[in-house]
C-alpha cells in the first residue's frame, strides 16, 4: 500500500470514529451502572415505601441495581434539593410527593432551587385520598351541616395543620365555603390526630391510610379524588360537594431538569413495568393508593395545576412562607 493510500485509510478512520462519536446517544449506554432514587424523607414515610417497593421490577427492567437512598432534613427540602442538583444524567432520580414538592415555592422562603422546573416528574405514580374529619364532640354530622354551623358561629370553628401544605388547602377550604375558621398549628400529624379524636380540635385532613383504625373515633365528611372511596362509599367526594381545588395525595417519580429524552423514556418504562406488577399492585392497594401510571407530560401538567393552587391561595390569605 502506498504511503498516500496509508494516510487515506487513517484519515478515514478518524473521521469514521468521529461520525460515531458525534451519533452517539447518552441512552445508547443507560444504564451502565446502578440508579439511585432519592427518598426525601424517613424510613417508612410513602416516599419511601413506594421508592423500596417499585425499586426490584425497575432493576430488572433496566438490567442494573437500583438503590434507594434516604434524605432527611428540613420537611424533605434537603432530599428534593439534593435530587434537583445532581447531573441530569438518569442515575439519581426522586420518589416525590406531589402536594409537598408544588407547595415548596410558596411554603418555604429563600429555597436555593426552582421546585417547578429543576426537577420536573417523568410518571405519575400513584395517588392516595385525604379525608376531612371531625371529631365526634362536635354538633354536626356532614360537611354541609358543618358548612351552615360554621356560618353561624364565625370564629367558632377550628382546623388543625401539621404542614404547611395542608395549611394552605385549610385556607382554601375556608375561604371557598366563606367560613371564619381558626387555625391550630401542630408539629407533626400524630398529636394532631390524638388532638381531633380527644376533641380538642374540630377538623383536620388526614391521609386514607392512617383512617382506617381511628375511623370510629371520627366523623369522615368528606374526600378528595374523582370517586369515593371503596372503604367509606358513603363519604362524598369534595367535586360532589362544588370544591374542584383540593387536591389528593399524588406520588410521583422525578428527574434533574435536562435529563436526556432517551434515558426518560428508559425510566419511564421502569417505573411503568414496576407497577404494573400484580404484587406491586396489591401492596399498594393496601397503603390506599391507586396506581395512576400517568404519562410525563400529563405528570407535568397535574404537578404545576396543584402548585398553581397553593399560589392562588397563598396570595388570596397573604401567607408569608416559612
Amino acid at each position: 500500500m502506498s504511503r498516500f493510500s496509508v494516510r487515506n485509510f487513517f484519515s478515514a478512520v478518524l473521521a469514521l470514529s468521529g461520525l460515531l462519536v458525534l451519533t452517539s446517544s447518552p441512552a445508547q449506554d443507560f444504564p451502565n451502572r446502578p440508579v439511585t432514587i432519592v427518598a426525601a424523607g424517613a424510613p417508612g414515610l410513602p416516599v419511601d415505601i413506594v421508592a423500596r417497593l417499585l425499586a426490584p421490577a425497575m432493576a430488572q427492567s433496566l438490567g442494573q441495581a437500583v438503590v434507594v437512598e434516604n434524605k432527611l432534613g428540613a420537611g424533605s427540602l434537603i432530599g428534593y434539593e439534593y435530587a434537583a442538583k445532581r447531573p441530569p444524567d438518569g442515575y439519581t432520580i426522586a420518589s416525590v410527593s406531589v402536594v409537598q414538592l408544588a407547595s415548596l415555592p410558596v411554603a418555604v422562603k429563600s429555597l436555593r432551587f426552582d421546585p417547578l422546573k429543576d426537577l420536573p416528574p417523568f410518571i405519575g405514580v400513584a395517588e392516595g385520598k385525604v379525608f376531612l374529619c371531625a371529631t365526634t364532640n362536635v354538633p354536626w354530622k356532614t360537611f354541609k351541616e358543618m358548612v351552615v354551623y360554621a356560618k353561624a358561629n364565625p370564629g367558632k370553628v377550628n382546623f388543625g395543620v401539621s404542614a404547611p401544605n395542608t395549611v394552605l388547602l385549610a385556607h382554601a377550604l375556608l375561604r371557598d365555603l366563606a367560613v371564619d375558621g381558626v387555625h391550630v398549628p401542630y408539629s407533626s400529624a400524630n398529636p394532631l390526630i390524638l388532638d381531633l379524636i380527644a376533641g380538642n380540635v374540630h377538623m383536620a385532613f388526614i391521609g386514607e391510610s392512617a383512617v382506617p383504625p381511628i375511623a370510629s373515633r371520627l366523623r369522615i365528611i368528606a374526600t378528595s379524588g374523582a370517586r369515593r372511596s371503596p372503604q367509606f362509599p358513603d363519604v362524598p367526594t369534595f367535586t360532589e360537594l362544588g370544591i374542584s381545588n383540593q387536591p389528593g395525595l399524588g406520588y410521583s417519580f422525578n428527574a434533574p431538569a435536562g435529563t436526556p429524552r432517551d434515558v426518560v423514556t428508559k425510566l419511564n418504562r421502569a417505573v411503568a413495568f414496576a407497577l404494573d406488577q400484580p404484587d406491586n399492585k396489591a401492596r399498594l392497594a393496601q397503603m390506599q393508593l391507586e396506581v395512576t401510571n400517568v404519562g410525563g407530560e400529563a405528570a407535568n401538567k397535574d404537578f404545576l395545576q396543584q402548585a398553581k393552587v397553593f399560589s392562588d391561595v397563598a396570595a388570596r390569605v397573604g401567607y408569608v412562607p416559612q
